[in-house]
Parts: structure tokens; C-alpha cells; sequence
């Protein structure tokens, strides 16, 4: 723990992380108090669903977009204004209410603005971090970055109940609304990156192209990308598999199950800030090993254990993924050119963005034909699978691979 103080010694950073774990807070109990203000304003579980895609899907047009506009732009900037944009829409929501106009298309424009922004801050924030603290302190910053998603699940919800219940889905727009501010006002005081003036102007390239064709060419990059896909669709079916086993094999309540995605989320958090701490390790291949136990793990599912043993499995799956991204956020910002950055980064994580809802699409068909052990069975292979071929075929050195590229930079 002491590493991460030392790195949160590091005055820019630190407004960094404060800003984005604040915002990632804001946003967990904004999602929610959205979900009850749309569920209790229309009634209907259509509506419902519609607002949920529309709050997600368009990431997939405004990730590449946004990656563009993180290299054409002073990324510092950029997140500054994406922050007032969608601070302002946000706070619009509890007043339209108080005055009794907020419609259910008000809630879906800013879900479609919410969803078409997103990638900015998502791409953005690993493309500073690079410009704000030393080589070797990359690990720990990717720890703490990882750890802030984890927080912020942990804590948005038990947030989100109390206020939800207390005041109401709409006021509790303005927590989140105040959480743009807060991120934008940290933004700020971090003051001009010395890297970002280099990224903009006639020097970065503004072709998508050129990132994909970067991704292609880098076999670790593509590799742990498609890895990280299936791990999505895997986790996607666990997301739908859980409160299904809950019910029908344990007999269990909303009680258990919140426990259950609690004691994940802590494990996960727990082996995200570890992984902070493991420099010396080879990233690349403890990347496939991680997630090959993690697949191991949620394997157990397949011979329905009792609530002890579910707390196992769920646990131990979410300990072995918690690392993954600490790893991957480091390899990539070691082997992207710094004028890239936010295009690439905006690829990588729109793509693994997307492939989430494909496991969830998968589950019920998955749960139909074969119960709880197929789907369980399903999402080991979609993990351990990928992971041992990436193995195999050689291709996760990531040390080789950044001396590769440090000798192709020398001119």
C-alpha cells in the first residue's frame, strides 16, 4: 500500500483519480436512480429495456469518435467539456421534474448523449495517465484506476438505495450531476499536459484506420483484445446465470444475491489493487493464467455447490479477473505512441464495451437447453480457451514486445 500513497503523492494524478472516481461514483447511482425514475414514470418493462440500450448501445458509434477527437484535441480539455455537456443534461432531469414536465423522451436523449460521451472519459483517462506519472509507477496508476470501477459498484448501489429511497430518483440526479462538476473542476487544476500539445494538429493522424491497422499489427494487443472480448461474453453469462441459481437452485432471495455480487466485487477489488503491486510479474502470460483460472472457477457452477460454495466460485472468479485489466491498461500504454493514444484506446475499450450484451443473449438459450452446468460449462471454455491458445501460440511477451518497440522509435 505504501506504492500507491507514494503515487498519490503525485498532485496531478491525484486530481486525476479523485475526478474519475468521483464521476464513476456519480454515475453507478445515476444509472440507477434513472432505472426507477423510467420503471416508476412509465411502467413498463419494454420501455425499461429500451432505456437501458439506448443508454448503451451508442458507444459503439461514439467509441471510435471519440478516440479521434482524444488525439485531435487537448484530451484535458476535451473531458473537461464532456464533463460540463453531460453534467448540464443531467441536472436538467431533476428540474423538469420538479416542475412537472420531465417526459420519458427527455430520459432517452440523455441516455443517447450519455451513451455517445461515454468512450471519452473511458479512453481518456488511460491516455493521460501516462503523461502524468513515471514508467514504472504504470502498474500501481492502472490499479487504482481499476479499483475506482470496484468502488464504485460497491458503494453506487448501497448510495443509490438509500437516497432512491429518501428523496427519490429524481433528486438524486443532482449526486450525479455534482459528480460532473467535481471531475471537470479536478480537470482543471491538473493544468495543461506538456504530452497532450504534441498529440494535437497536424502531427496526429485523425484515420481510425491507423489504429486498427496498429492493433493488427501488434500480435499482444490483438490477442489480449480478443481475450478480453471472451472474457466479456463469459462474465455476460455469469451476469444473467447468477440471480437464475440464486432462485432456482438455492431457493434463495434478493438478499443472497446482493450478497453474493458483493463479496465479487470486494474480491475483485482486492486483486486489482495487488495487481498494482506486481512488477515484475510478465504481464502478458499472467494475463491468459488469470483468466484461465478464472474460467476454472466459474466452472464450479457446473456442479450446482451449495450457497458456501457459490460464495467460492463467484469469489474466485471475480479474484482472478480483477488483475486482467490492471495488466492489459499496462502493456498498452507501453506500446501505444502517445499520438494514438486516445484513438486506440477508444478501440480497444468499445470493442470490449460491446460484448457484454452478446453472453447475456447467449445465457437464456444457453440455460434452456442444458440448466445451469451448460451455461457454467459454456462461460469456462469462452475463458480458458482463448487463453491457453494465446499461450500456445507464443504471443504474450510483453517485454519483448516493448523492447520491439522501443528500438523501432530509436531513429
Amino acid at each position: 500500500m505504501r506504492g500507491y500513497l507514494d503515487l498519490l503523492a503525485i498532485r496531478r494524478y491525484r486530481l486525476l483519480w479523485i475526478g474519475d472516481t468521483l464521476s464513476s461514483l456519480g454515475d453507478s447511482v445515476g444509472l440507477l436512480a434513472l432505472i426507477w425514475l423510467v420503471y416508476s414514470t412509465a411502467g413498463s418493462a419494454a420501455t425499461l429495456g429500451g432505456f437501458v440500450a439506448v443508454y448503451t448501445a451508442p458507444v459503439i458509434v461514439g467509441g471510435p469518435l471519440a478516440g479521434a477527437a482524444l488525439d485531435r484535441f487537448d484530451r484535458r480539455r476535451l473531458m473537461i467539456a464532456d464533463n460540463a455537456v453531460r453534467g448540464a443534461l443531467v441536472a436538467s432531469l431533476p428540474v423538469l421534474h420538479a416542475l412537472g414536465v420531465l417526459r420519458i423522451w427527455h430520459l432517452y436523449v440523455f441516455a443517447f448523449v450519455y451513451g455517445l460521451l461515454k468512450m471519452i472519459p473511458l479512453a481518456g483517462v488511460p491516455s493521460l495517465i501516462p503523461d502524468l506519472v513515471p514508467d514504472e509507477r504504470l502498474e500501481e496508476a492502472n490499479g487504482l484506476e481499476s479499483a475506482t470501477f470496484f468502488l464504485a459498484s460497491v458503494a453506487g448501489a448501497g448510495l443509490a438505495g438509500l437516497l432512491i429511497g429518501t428523496v427519490g430518483g429524481a433528486r438524486t440526479l443532482w449526486l450525479d450531476a455534482a459528480s460532473y462538476a467535481a471531475f471537470a473542476v479536478a480537470l482543471w487544476r491538473i493544468g495543461p499536459v506538456a504530452a497532450a500539445a504534441h498529440t494535437v494538429g497536424a502531427r496526429a493522424s485523425r484515420s481510425i484506420r491507423a489504429a486498427v491497422s496498429f492493433v493488427l499489427a501488434t500480435p499482444i494487443l490483438l490477442a489480449t483484445t480478443l481475450m478480453f472480448m471472451c472474457v466479456n461474453v463469459g462474465t455476460g453469462i455469469v451476469e444473467v446465470v447468477t440471480p437464475v441459481y440464486v432462485r432456482t437452485t438455492l431457493g434463495a432471495g434478493p438478499g443472497t444475491y446482493g450478497a453474493l455480487l458483493a463479496v465479487a466485487a470486494v474480491a475483485g477489488l482486492a486483486a486489482a489493487l495487488l495487481a498494482g503491486t506486481t512488477s515484475r510479474l510478465p504481464l502478458g502470460r499472467s494475463i491468459a493464467v488469470s483468466e484461465a483460472l478464472a474460467g476454472c472457477a466459474y466452472a464450479g457452477l457446473a456442479g450446482t455447490p451449495a450457497l458456501a460454495g457459490t460464495f467460492l466460485v463467484l469469489g474466485a472468479g471475480a479474484f482472478f479477473l480483477g488483475p486482467l485489466t490492471v495488466w492489459a491498461q499496462t502493456i498498452r500504454m507501453r506500446l501505444v505512441p502517445a499520438e494514438m493514444r486516445g484513438r486506440v484506446f477508444g478501440l480497444l475499450r468499445t470493442l470490449m464495451q460491446a460484448t457484454p450484451p452478446l453472453g447475456a443473449l447467449l445465457a437464456a438459450p444457453l440455460l434452456h437447453a442444458g440448466g445451469v452446468p451448460a451455461a457454467a460449462l459454456a462461460c469456462a471454455g469462452l475463458l480458458v480457451v482463448p487463453a491457453a491458445a494465446a499461450l500456445a501460440a507464443g504471443v504474450l511477451d510483453d517485454r519483448a514486445a516493448v523492447a520491439a518497440a522501443s528500438l523501432a522509435e530509436v531513429p
